[in-house]
């Protein structure tokens, strides 16, 4: 189990209603990685994390406290409120259905040739535990390949994936 949302006192977020949704793409992107309530014009509420918004659709795609993902199609959101409590989310399936048993020195190892390359090709990383985070976009988990990048900035993956392919190229490398 992960903590996941960010504290809302770093960020201001108020109330969003489906008219802002339309307008204020901004205030959109304040909301992605927070825990916010949902409630639709039926009445219905849904509380999760914000995984993304659509801002064309403006459909919100929350991660829920069970590890399913709910989308909220953007014609049905009436109002969008901030929580202001923490939630526990599960690893999502599909990373724990990739996640290899893999040796502890070997997967060391294979972090920190990843983690120089990465700065040596000037691409800013941090570490969160065992996960390589570049710019809090993308997360790089064990065993540090390509097929273990998560991240929604296509742009990013894709340059990341290639980085390390001619990482795995270069003799001496993992």
């Amino acid at each position: 189990m992960e903590q996941f949302g960010r504290k809302m006192d770093s960020v201001e977020i108020t109330p969003t209603d489906s008219t802002l949704l339309k307008k204020d793409p901004v205030h959109l992107r304040k909301l992605v990685d927070c825990v916010v309530k949902v409630t639709s014009v039926d009445g219905k509420q849904s509380l999760g994390l914000v995984y993304t918004i659509d801002p064309v659709s403006n459909s919100v795609v929350l991660l829920k406290t069970d590890g399913s993902a709910e989308v909220i199609v953007g014609h049905s959101v009436k109002h969008i409120e901030p929580s202001y409590c923490e939630i526990t989310i599960p690893h999502l399936n599909i990373l724990s259905q990739e996640k290899e048993e893999v040796d502890g020195k070997v997967c060391e190892a294979s972090r920190v040739k990843l983690k120089n390359w990465l700065l040596e090709n000037r691409i800013p990383i941090e570490e969160e535990g065992d996960v390589l985070v570049v710019n809090n976009i993308l997360k790089i988990y064990p065993p540090y390949g390509c097929d273990q990048c998560v991240c929604t900035n296509t742009v990013m993956l894709d340059k990341v994936h290639r980085l390390i392919s001619q990482m795995l190229k270069v003799p001496g490398t993992l």
